[in-house]
């Protein structure tokens, strides 16, 4: 496996509640005490439940931004003995880290990455130029959720989401290219695809947009330590 981010500092926490989807509150467990019922930032627009529920363990680290409301940050979740990374800051970094080496990224010619690019009415991830001449539009998202061994997203309505998917179909032309990469934070999924239960219509429009031929890749981490790794590529599923 090949390191794609370290995040020091990280603090042990046990999650209490959430009341809403920017916060949650934790005992948080410091050097010197425990510190009860602190308000932490979710960096996270997803419903999680499977993961924040009471009593389950946490990764916090502090920020010392003295111009926030909040003084800490949830970086990763407890899940059957692994951890989850569900901090989406992180993910243009990590996408980043993985198309600029050529033994990770699953695109290969790059010559050129542009971050957060308008196409269309929508701000996309990055605009790359390819070694062909080529410009792909790609759009990056986090995926957290898995059931039986399935990584699956979205685990809540994403409108926006469907908007970007729209977005990258119309881009496509003879020397454009359009992808999507799913970051996979799940080490039991096996195989990725879109959540119709969930969303139908991002789902309709994420298979729309792989047979109009916009590249989709779900790639899996594992994180160890305050490391996370870029572990393999898997499978997507679509109708």
């Amino acid at each position: 496996m090949i390191p794609v981010l370290s995040v020091p500092d990280l603090v042990p926490a046990t999650f209490r509640f959430r009341p809403n989807r920017f916060l949650c509150h934790a005992d948080i467990a410091t050097s010197n005490g425990i510190m009860r019922n602190q308000t932490v930032h979710v960096h996270d627009p997803g419903r999680l439940k499977e993961l924040l529920y009471p009593g389950n363990q946490l990764l916090v680290r502090y920020a010392a931004n003295p111009n926030r409301k909040t003084r800490w940050d949830l970086i990763a979740v407890n899940f059957n003995t692994d951890w989850v990374l569900i901090n989406s800051s992180f993910h243009s970094r990590i996408a980043r880290t993985i198309l600029e080496n050529p033994a990770t990224s699953p695109i290969p010619g790059i010559a050129d990455i542009q971050c957060e690019k308008m196409i269309g009415t929508s701000r996309i991830d990055f605009l790359l130029t390819l070694t062909n001449g080529h410009r792909m539009a790609l759009e990056v998202k986090g995926c957290t959720l898995a059931e039986e061994g399935i990584a699956l997203f979205p685990d809540a309505p994403t409108i926006r989401g469907t908007r970007h998917v729209n977005e990258l179909m119309k881009w496509l032309r003879t020397d454009r290219e359009s992808s999507i990469v799913f970051l996979v934070f799940r080490k039991d999924a096996t195989s990725f695809r879109a959540h119709s239960q969930t969303d139908p219509k991002f789902a309709g429009m994420l298979n729309q947009a792989i047979h109009a031929g916009v590249n989709v890749f779900a790639l899996r981490f594992q994180w160890d330590d305050g490391t996370l790794f870029f572990d393999r590529e898997i499978p997507v599923i679509f109708k």
